[in-house]
């Protein structure tokens, strides 16, 4: 799959020229209102001073939308095998025009290599084997000092063979205890736990939550029947995604 993965990119990065690329990597954490306003803006100052064709001409697509669909009509749509889709059942809470609700999320383990590569990349270490800290007088097993001296990393190592390596994962989500509790998507995220950085790239996106399609009444009026299915649909979602595992 990561074989797929590169040959992937090296068609995505033919779609577009090198220096739209160049551009799209400055503003890629923008919004995508965003983005479109630069890229079409952009486009436009190279066309009014006749330099489009020294930039790839008609390689340079205006907007995100416009972007995604000459990936997908040029390098195809990588995503399909990593993706996985669930149904998962409702019936038993007899929510209103609700029977069921499908799950889609990435491969955990895709996400997860991946990852460790921007790890990788961006030189942070990452932990295979574990260690012992001792104190310096005691001699006493110490603890704390990094996710390689803990019983957990210690016991998954002595649980795989031989020839295998440990791949510590941790599936977290948000709830809304944030502050935002209204908002509709709740994201669930995988970590790289085989490292100690506290940095982003260690934390990549698996799916988000399933949302209920119930009238708004039944959700204001938090009965039940939906407050069982939420917690349902939570449980079911992330065992899901550890059965992958």
């Amino acid at each position: 799959m990561q074989d797929r993965w590169k040959t992937h990119v090296e068609d995505v990065s033919k779609c577009c020229s090198t220096e739209f690329w160049f551009l799209f990597n400055s503003i890629k954490e923008l919004t995508v209102q965003c983005q479109d306003k630069v890229l079409k803006t952009v486009k436009t100052l190279l066309c009014d001073h006749g330099m489009e064709q020294n930039c790839g001409g008609r390689k340079w697509p205006q907007s995100n939308r416009g972007l995604r669909a000459r990936v997908n009509r040029e390098a195809g749509n990588f995503w399909d095998h990593v993706l996985h889709t669930k149904t998962i059942c409702l019936r038993r809470f007899k929510l209103p025009h609700c029977e069921s609700v499908k799950f889609t999320y990435i491969d955990p383990i895709f996400v997860w290599i991946q990852h460790c590569n921007m790890l990788h990349r961006a030189k942070h270490e990452l932990q295979w084997k574990p260690k012992e800290l001792h104190h310096p007088t005691t001699h006493e097993k110490t603890y704390g000092a990094g996710v390689q001296y803990g019983l957990v990393f210690y016991q998954a190592f002595l649980d795989v063979p031989s020839t295998g390596q440990v791949a510590l994962m941790n599936l977290s989500w948000d709830g809304g205890s944030t502050g935002y509790g209204s908002r509709s998507a709740t994201p669930i995220c995988l970590q790289v736990m085989n490292t100690n950085t506290s940095s982003v790239l260690a934390v990549g996106l698996v799916a988000y939550l399933p949302q209920l399609d119930v009238p708004e009444s039944v959700k204001k009026a938090g009965g039940k029947p939906y407050r069982l299915a939420m917690h349902h649909v939570l449980q079911v979602s992330l065992i899901t995604a550890y059965k992958i595992l």
